[in-house]
């Protein structure tokens, strides 16, 4: 076995003021790639708003006449893990994987068995890659292995509305209730949620609104770090940022942790929290909308709360303050993952990763976030390139996503590509524009990524720790939020488990690496 040193994926200490993002280069690679047609396996992952089968998708077809490459995927929706990691022990690997997100610890293993082609052994058949390589600001040490080498393409996400999450209140409803605006601290949340919850705000007779739901129950963790003092290193990594001393803390084991499960256990308590929370997704959370049953939402843009009440919702700009008014919600450009490899298998790895590459360029971008001219997209009178009403306003009541699902293959992110703002941003209406930049005026001032250096020794042990952690942290979570874990009993147990999963000598090697990732610098 070749020596073991990861760069494993857990903080980095790079603001993301000196992580400054690229916009697409021109695209300068020559079609078709081969000149006789060739055939590539690859597994891949796809999101629910897939229509039809994933390689009819007209971006899979246009690309096939464009570089003389055919595909063909073996698709999975869900237990997308599981099917990873049976074909990296099968004995036939496909030519590549895309869309399946792993951290980069995980890469380095997968490399050192040789299973990943080195990517960057093929940067000269990659400009686009390459010139992002170049010039974005701390991208090569996110992403590189401790050999210096690269394994897998990262998804760049750098468009400002989608660093700093919106979130969205029933402007309706908030107008019946009384308010110009929603409350900008937890009191007057509580008490404007329990009015939407008691006053049959949809007027269907029935106690059916949910003031508070969100498409995950990470995101409700999210927006509410900040409001007792968490989170001050943003999102981009998890259970992880500094005290008020600028000391490493493991926050899901502080005061403030405490305080917010047991807010939250309130909420839940008392139905301001959609009870369903867990399960949560994007297409619940529509159907919810649509039935006009949604007050207050976190999330990216407007469309998931369905056509017929969408233009309903406004913006909140300001944080629900507590003993802080930070708002934590922000990640940077390029946490580390990796997303999309090429494997061993491959008999064609520099045709891949060309056309791979093609993804990155400006023309590749822009087809693959925006589709195609005249079908998905148009020029506006400046000659900006914006949705078409096909899109916006689709005619059978298709939300953005939903429409783009037959031509695009984007969505639920996990792409080898860059969501930046030019073409990317044209997700987020203005609304959610000017949502997310107030609130990102609310955000940490230093946001870390990922990529630190770690012995072997630690490399390995930290693997173990951070599964076993952060498994706990977050089962326990929800078990205080329903209330099956009492805050006032089960508080200090939950501690002195950590404590005995090891959480001491997780921070011990945390430190090591954040020191050893500063030495480099």
């Amino acid at each position: 076995m070749k020596k073991f040193f990861a760069l494993l994926l857990v903080l980095a200490m790079l603001c993301t003021a000196a992580y400054a993002a690229v916009d697409p280069c021109p695209n300068t690679t020559v079609f078709p790639l081969v000149e006789e047609p060739i055939t590539l396996t690859c597994l891949n992952w796809a999101y629910s708003y897939t229509r039809g089968e994933f390689g009819e998708q007209m971006f899979w077809k246009e690309l096939e006449k464009m570089t003389n490459i055919h595909i063909e995927f073996e698709t999975y929706y869900s237990d997308i893990d599981e099917k990873f990691s049976l074909a990296l022990a099968a004995s036939q690997l496909p030519d590549f994987f895309y869309k399946i997100n792993t951290s980069k610890t995980n890469v380095w293993k997968y490399a050192q068995d040789e299973v990943f082609v080195p990517i960057s052994d093929y940067l000269d058949v990659m400009p686009s890659l390459s010139y992002q390589l170049d010039n974005m600001a701390g991208l090569r040490k996110a992403i590189a292995q401790s050999d210096g080498k690269i394994y897998g393409l990262p998804y760049i996400v750098s468009c400002d509305a989608a660093c700093t999450m919106p979130i969205f209140v029933n402007g309706t409803w908030l107008e019946k209730l009384g308010y110009a605006e929603m409350p900008s601290d937890l009191e007057g949340l509580k008490k404007i949620l329990v009015e939407a919850r008691d006053s049959d705000m949809n007027g269907n007779g029935q106690a059916d609104e949910i003031p508070l739901a969100a498409t995950d129950v990470s995101v409700i963790y999210n927006v509410f770090k900040g409001s007792f003092g968490l989170g001050t290193r943003g999102t981009t990594v998890s259970w992880i940022d500094a005290d008020e001393n600028g000391d490493l803390r493991f926050y899901a084991a502080a005061d403030g942790w405490r305080d917010e499960l047991a807010f939250l256990h309130e909420f839940y308590d008392e139905k301001l929290l959609y009870q369903e929370i867990f399960t949560s997704d994007i297409p619940i959370i529509t159907a919810l909308g649509e039935e006009d049953r949604l007050f207050l939402v976190p999330c990216n843009i407007p469309d998931y709360f369905g056509e017929t009440h969408k233009a309903e919702y406004i913006g909140v700009e300001k944080p629900f303050a507590g003993v802080s008014d930070l708002y934590a919600i922000a990640s940077a450009p390029c946490g580390g993952n990796q997303n999309t490899f090429v494997s061993t298998d491959n008999k064609y790895p520099a045709e891949t990763l060309a056309m791979l590459d093609w993804f990155y360029s400006d023309e590749g971008v822009r087809t693959y976030f925006m589709g195609f001219e005249d079908i998905t997209w148009v020029r506006d009178e400046e000659g900006n390139v914006v949705y078409s009403d096909f899109v916006l306003h689709n005619p059978d009541g298709l939300n953005t996503e939903e429409v783009l699902g037959s031509y695009v293959p984007w969505a639920g992110g996990r792409n080898p590509s860059m969501a930046e703002n030019l073409y990317f941003g044209n997700m987020y209406n203005g609304v959610a524009r000017k949502t997310a930049e107030a609130l990102a005026k609310y955000g940490p001032e230093e946001v870390w990524i990922t990529g630190m250096p770690y012995s072997d020794e630690d490399a390995t042990r930290l693997a173990t720790l951070q599964t076993d952690i952060n498994s706990y942290v977050t089962e326990s979570a929800a078990k205080f939020v329903t209330g099956e874990l009492k805050i006032e009993s089960d508080w200090e147990t939950y501690l002195s488990t950590l404590n005995a999963i090891g959480l001491e000598e997780l921070m011990e090697i945390y430190q090591r690496g954040l020191d050893a990732y500063n030495a480099n610098d």
